[in-house]
């Protein structure tokens, strides 16, 4: 086989059909099913975040009926499933790779008892389907119930009582409003992050983000290197899509806490960082507006004034959530806790010295140092965009065209 591809999401679906396009034969491992971190690792109401217009895989214009709406996960899926059948592509399901080997001139890579050896191999498995939990959970009390976001489905899945969500990236602030439409008491360990506005000068922040340039962003251009591990800003995909901010959460009755340092017996002890959190949220926010007008006047468009948004008004009583520094479980009726607290990679099948500090594949742009070993799908792998469903098209077609220079 010239080329394996390990994964089948939108990474590996997009590599499988530039791979076919180029005329290189390959087959696509799946551990599951087709894009099983989405089928396996969110919640029910979970909406994507970008328009249905961008959440396109290679030669697929979107042909729907609301290119501004945000799909669905099942939606997804089910798209991601015609895509690979109509275009027949070979994606082999239940292969779990448990071990690659290097030998002269390819790999050997093992899955589900089957070896098969390549000359390329493509690493489509993302950095993102690893749960990560903090080692505070241990000391959480025994009668608590606690998920991680990844295995939370549903409100009704939690005992009756209040939900303490610990993190506010997108993910925890999603969940605290899925908790609170089904009338759930929720508290919120806060934690660093920035708010991106759902909507801007009349058209979506994604708009924007591609007319400005700012989608293609590559790692080097960054002025602050932190951006690359920075937590997915606060925004949201549901009920049309829309703004969501930690005032907004306050005001619908979240209770809003600094971010969770330890557990003594039943008692969280808070830090003193609300205030500070909010306000990273207002700094993205204000930034990303602030170049969205300058690219506007910059290049002479006509667009509609800035309209208010209420979900980025202050909330006058955040000074007195943040006055808490302490919460006894109990008293606050907590009965469970989800952990917003992000994912890690699962790289573990490649030999630690092809990997970095962080766990994932030591690249430059999606060509690894290893002759043949490629990645698609990791997060700021080329751009910006690169992780999402819009960003892996051009990417794959990048390594696709390294896949065929090699082979040729």
């Amino acid at each position: 086989m010239d080329t394996v591809v390990i994964g089948a999401g939108q990474a590996g679906l997009a590599t499988s059909r530039w791979l076919a396009k180029k005329g290189i034969a390959h087959v696509v491992l799946e551990r599951g099913r087709i894009g099983q971190s989405w089928r396996s690792q969110r919640w029910d109401s979970f909406h994507l975040n970008t328009p249905n217009a961008i959440n396109r895989l290679p030669d697929d214009p979107y042909q729907g009926p609301d290119p501004d709406g945000f799909c669905a996960a099942g939606e997804l899926l089910a798209y991601f499933e015609q895509y690979a059948a109509v275009r027949e592509l070979p994606v082999v399901e239940g292969a779990r790779v448990t071990a690659v080997r290097r030998f002269e001139d390819g790999f050997e890579v093992v899955a589900s008892d089957e070896t098969r050896s390549c000359r390329n191999l493509v690493l489509c498995s993302g950095d993102q389907n690893t749960p990560v939990v903090p080692s505070v959970a241990e000391a959480l009390p025994e009668d608590l119930l606690q998920l991680h976001c990844a295995d939370y489905r549903r409100p009704e899945q939690l005992p009756a009582g209040a939900t303490l969500v610990v993190g506010s990236a997108q993910s925890g602030v999603q969940i605290a409003e899925d908790l609170l439409e089904a009338g759930r008491q929720v508290y919120l360990c806060t934690s660093k992050v920035g708010r991106i506005p759902r909507r801007y000068r009349g058209k979506d922040i994604t708009t924007w983000l591609r007319l400005a340039g700012l989608a293609e962003q590559r790692p080097e251009d960054l002025e602050d290197p932190s951006e690359l591990h920075a937590r997915q800003g606060q925004v949201s995909g549901t009920h049309g899509g829309h703004t969501v901010s930690l005032p907004q959460l306050a005001r619908d009755g979240v209770k809003l806490l600094g971010r969770l340092e330890a557990v003594k017996g039943r008692t969280l002890l808070l830090g003193d960082d609300l205030e500070a959190n909010a306000a990273k949220g207002d700094e993205l926010s204000a930034k990303l507006r602030g170049g969205i007008d300058m690219f506007i006047e910059k290049a002479g468009l006509e667009a509609p004034q800035a309209e208010a948004d209420p979900a980025e008004e202050p909330f006058a009583g955040l000074a007195d959530m943040a006055a808490v520094r302490e919460l006894d479980l109990r008293e606050a009726g907590i009965r469970s806790v989800i952990w917003a607290t992000g994912f890690g990679p699962d790289f573990s099948y490649l030999e630690p010295s092809l990997l970095d500090e962080r766990g994932r594949p030591r690249h430059q742009g999606g060509v690894c140092a290893v002759p043949g070993l490629y990645c698609v799908g990791l997060t700021w792998l080329r751009r910006r965009i690169s992780g999402l469903v819009a960003g892996v098209d051009a990417d794959a077609a990048f390594v696709a065209t390294k896949i065929a220079e090699r082979s040729a």
